[in-house]
Parts: structure tokens; C-alpha cells; sequence
């Protein structure tokens, strides 16, 4: 999907999925099986016969090539791509997600966001996993493990992020240009002013640099619990990475934001989308974040630029339900991103 859309309150995004109160403990023992092709060895015989006798030298040699080329068909075929057997364990199913134990050497988690697609075959419930091999769960009880599978993953599994061209909002007023930092500037509409307490900044540089980010500046609607944060990626790990497979953030940002909702008490607000900021691809989060005595609603914008990478967010805060409060402001965040230019 693209093309120019402006800006409308979206939704709560939180698929249904039931809630057992009759099994409450879902987990199966299982075998689990990956596909993959594999490298194997082919030693071939170079044994020497010293002899005298022409028969003897060419039942022995001819004997030897049978055997090679025995060996050399059955390293082919070891090579072939097929299902392998990792080992044997259990899985237990929940609301996000499969953690696997077992015998393959420990822990391993498969979110539901991974997942593209499934299939029940016969006694094994098989799945294709982003960036990994595809997956086979082998049990006794397949049919149960496979219908709960479907229940809890309703909604849930991975998809092409649909792509938006923001334009800016017509009912908002610009009044200058952030013009900061030398490698990007974009609109400041009006009601915008920076942000300068110095004991509030140094708190989201603290924020920042846990999220392995360096805060670069803020800004703030005046009279309001509402601010945007301009940041830089400073992990060079995650950099590396990226610099390798720049879609891997796109392929995995469903599965990021649900780690996110979950490690700040939240909720995923809305599936993500790519919005494109002056030609790069922004990786757009909507998730929301619970504290002891306020609630935020967080929108992240995570975007590649010739090697380095940023992170754009727009945070509304409320004691109650900042919802309300990030609608009535998303408008002008939006003009923010609508009117980006790179300048490097």
C-alpha cells in the first residue's frame, strides 16, 4: 500500500485469542525437526595396491571407484535439503509466543510475529520462521497442539509491512525549521519550542543510552505532556548488522515491538508500517509503556541514512490515558516527518 494518507486515530491493535481456563498448563513433549541443506565431508579412498597381477589391480581399483562414487551419492544426498532432527523436548504455547527446551543444547523462543505461515501436517505442526530454518514439531498430540497453535497466533503472525507517504497536515501551522542538527532538518509547526530543562534531558539521555541510543535534542509542546526526541543509534553490534541486512529491522519490528510493549508493561497499539521520510524507509512502533504513577503512548520512528542509523519518537504522557492527548497532537508530529530532508 502506498500513497498520501493523513492522519487518523488508530485503534488499539490487540487480536483476541482465548484464554484456557480448562488446560491452563499447554505444553506437549515433542520432537523437533528443522529443514536445512547441510555440508558434509566426502573422504574419498585413495588407497594404493602394489602387485604384480592385472586382475588383482583392477578388481581392486575398480572396486575402489565403486566405492567412491557409493560414498560421493550418499554425501549428495546427506546434502539434499530435509528435515533433520534437532533433538527431543517440549513446547509450551502462550499468548506471544513458543519457548522450546530440549535436548538441542537448551532454551529457544519462536514468537508468533516470526511466523509467516503454518501448516498441520499429519502428527507435526510445521512452520516457517523469519531468518531461520523452517520448523517441525513432532507429537502424539499434534492435533491438540496444532489447534491451540491457531487459536493463540489468530492475528498474530508476521506480514509485509504496508508502506505510507505522510503529507502534511493541512490544519497545521509551521512557524521555522529544526535546523540543529547539520544532517537533517524538518518542519517545527507552531506550538513546538525546544526543549531545554536540563534535568528532564539528562534523564532521557540516561533513557537513551540504556536503548544503546544518543539522544541528539528535543522538543516540546508547550503546556503539555508531549515531546519529540531526535536520536542516534549508538550500539555499533546493531549497526553492524544492519550494515549487512538493512531489512532485518523491517522483517523483525513485529516481534521488536512486542518485546518492547512487554519489557515496559505496555501494549502493541497497531501493527507497524514503513513511512517513508524524504525517499529512506522509516520502520514506524506503536506501543504504549506503564509506570507506577503515569502512562505513556509511544510512537518510534527507526530510520537508515547512508550508515547511521536514527531513532524519531513522539511520547504523550497521562496520569489516566494519554490516547486522547497523543490524537490531538499527532497531527503536527506527523507534519514533522511529512516535511523531513536529509541534508547528508
Amino acid at each position: 500500500m502506498s500513497g498520501a494518507v493523513p492522519y487518523q486515530p488508530q485503534p488499539e491493535w490487540s487480536p483476541a485469542y482465548p484464554v484456557s481456563t480448562h488446560r491452563p498448563d499447554l505444553r506437549w513433549p515433542i520432537e523437533l525437526w528443522y529443514w536445512s541443506a547441510e555440508v558434509v565431508t566426502f573422504r574419498q579412498n585413495r588407497n594404493a595396491l602394489i602387485t604384480n597381477s592385472p586382475l588383482a589391480a583392477g578388481l581392486f581399483y575398480g572396486a575402489r571407484a565403486a566405492g567412491n562414487a557409493s560414498a560421493r551419492r550418499r554425501a549428495k544426498e546427506l546434502a539434499e535439503p530435509q528435515w533433520r532432527l534437532a533433538g527431543t523436548g517440549q513446547v509450551i504455547l502462550d499468548a506471544h509466543g513458543l519457548a522450546l527446551d530440549g535436548s538441542w543444547g537448551g532454551h529457544m523462543r519462536v514468537e508468533y510475529a516470526e511466523i509467516p505461515s503454518w501448516q498441520h501436517d499429519q502428527d507435526a505442526l510445521q512452520f516457517q520462521v523469519i531468518d531461520y530454518y523452517p520448523l517441525m514439531l513432532r507429537a502424539h498430540a499434534a492435533g491438540d497442539l496444532v489447534g491451540w497453535f491457531g487459536r493463540l497466533s489468530d492475528g498474530k503472525l508476521w506480514q509485509e509491512l504496508a508502506v505510507q507517504t505522510w503529507q502534511p497536515a493541512p490544519q497545521v501551522p509551521i512557524v521555522g525549521w529544526e535546523q540543529r542538527d547539520r544532517r537533517f532538518t524538518c518542519a517545527v509547526p507552531a506550538g513546538w519550542e525546544p526543549l531545554t530543562d536540563r534535568g528532564y534531558l539528562a534523564d532521557a539521555a540516561q533513557d537513551a543510552a540504556n536503548n544503546r541510543q544518543r539522544l541528539l535534542f528535543m522538543l516540546r509542546r508547550t503546556g503539555f505532556h508531549v515531546a519529540a526526541d531526535f536520536n542516534q543509534v549508538a550500539d555499533q553490534e546493531i549497526l553492524r548488522n544492519l550494515a549487512t541486512d538493512p531489512g532485518a529491522f523491517e522483517r523483525g519490528a513485529l516481534r521488536l515491538a512486542g518485546l518492547k510493549a512487554q519489557n515496559i508493561g505496555g501494549v502493541v497499539v497497531s501493527r507497524p508500517v514503513v513511512v517513508l521520510m524524504d525517499s529512506e524507509r522509516a520502520t514506524m512502533l506503536d506501543t504504549t509503556m506503564t509506570f507506577p504513577h503515569i502512562r505513556v503512548r509511544l510512537r518510534e520512528l527507526f530510520v537508515g541514512r547512508r550508515g547511521q542509523w536514527f531513532m524519531f519518537g513522539y511520547t504523550a504522557a497521562d496520569q489516566v490515558d494519554p490516547q486522547a492527548l497523543f490524537d490531538r497532537f499527532a497531527a503536527e508530529f506527523q507534519t514533522m516527518i511529512a516535511t523531513w530532508q536529509w541534508r547528508f
